[in-house]
């Protein structure tokens, strides 16, 4: 995602947030970009609407 215009990632968490809200009512809290990349610009457009970087690995 650091890569792409402001433009293309709103559109990109837009129709992800849209898209998971249609499929399975639910309002995405999180979001964790692709392989992990992502830019200071990504991270304030998501937390404006509350979505919020996650990037951590968990290993059980």
């Amino acid at each position: 995602m650091p890569t792409l215009s402001e433009e293309q990632v709103k559109r990109e968490v837009m129709d992800l947030h849209t898209s998971v809200y249609e499929q399975f009512n639910y309002e995405m809290k999180y979001i964790r970009p692709p392989k992990g990349e992502y830019s200071e610009s990504t991270v304030s457009y998501c937390n404006t609407l509350r979505i919020y970087n996650c990037n951590v690995v968990i290993c059980i």
